[in-house]
């Protein structure tokens, strides 16, 4: 009898077994594939659209068939001294697998000196003519007395109470970015991402990246691939930014962070 209970559990647990295996085997944890028709344009201007750039690409999911509708341009790097600009397409099937792949072309009349104009704002916002969910502004009522106090001051631009300081701002941005990202990208870290220094600071950029991850290259080999798009004058009081990405050997681009230099 004790033999019969001892086989009857070995089965159960194979059953369970061969259940758990057939329920992984059956997911779709896999991105669709982009493609690139031969003859696409590889010349870039700054005046190209987003239907500009994704003429010629096509997007495929082995179980979703053809996703190309799903195709957007994530981002615009410049590479090679301006030469070339990188874009980055992302493409997305049924249950939210991402795909993203890179694609050079050749930078004309100095185009990849704001590789963004004309197609991406830089605060993800649309461009004029675009559609957008707006809030609409709430009606104006009065203030109990004493109220002000508590508000913030438009002109002297003090933040209200529990209002996130810029150094926070910054960070939950870049962790909002790092979120979105697909298993296979790159992750970069940035040790702050929101900094203020006085004029005539000498400025390390690469001082500022604290760690990079990737699924199958090591930080190591990924630091020799850092790419930083944007300028700081440490000489002129401003705001600057500075944006830190990688791609990898499978053309998977990291995410943009974003470093805010505040020169006073």
């Amino acid at each position: 009898m004790k033999k019969f209970f001892v086989f009857l559990l070995v089965v159960i647990c194979l059953g369970m077994g061969a259940g758990v295996v057939y329920m992984k085997s059956s997911e779709d944890n896999e991105g669709p594939k982009i493609t690139f028709e031969e003859g696409k344009d590889t010349n870039y201007t700054s005046d190209m659209t987003e239907e500009d750039l994704l003429n010629g690409v096509k997007a495929q999911d082995d179980r979703d068939g053809d996703v190309t509708d799903s195709l957007t341009v994530e981002t615009i790097y410049p590479k090679n001294d301006g030469k070339q600009v990188s874009v980055i397409f992302v493409a997305k099937d049924k249950n939210n697998n991402v795909t993203k792949k890179e694609f050079t072309m050749e930078a004309q009349d100095g185009s990849a000196e704001n590789p963004q104009l004309g197609l991406i704002d830089n605060d993800g916002l649309p461009e004029d003519g675009d559609s957008a969910d707006i809030t609409e502004p709430a009606e104006e009522t009065d203030m109990p007395d004493g109220a002000e106090a508590d508000s913030t001051d438009a002109e002297s631009g003090d933040s209200t109470e529990g209002e996130l300081t810029p150094e926070e701002q910054a960070q939950k941005t870049q962790e909002d970015k790092i979120e979105q990202l697909s298993p296979q990208d790159p992750k970069m870290y940035l040790t702050t991402y929101y900094v203020e220094v006085p004029v005539g600071t000498t400025l390390d950029k690469l001082s500022y990246v604290k760690d990079i991850q990737d699924d199958t290259e090591s930080t190591s080999d990924l630091f020799k691939k850092i790419q930083i798009t944007g300028d700081v004058n440490t000489a002129a009081p401003g705001t600057y930014e500075l944006t830190y990405y990688v791609v990898d050997n499978s053309g998977n681009s990291s995410n943009g962070a974003v470093l805010t230099v505040v020169v006073k």
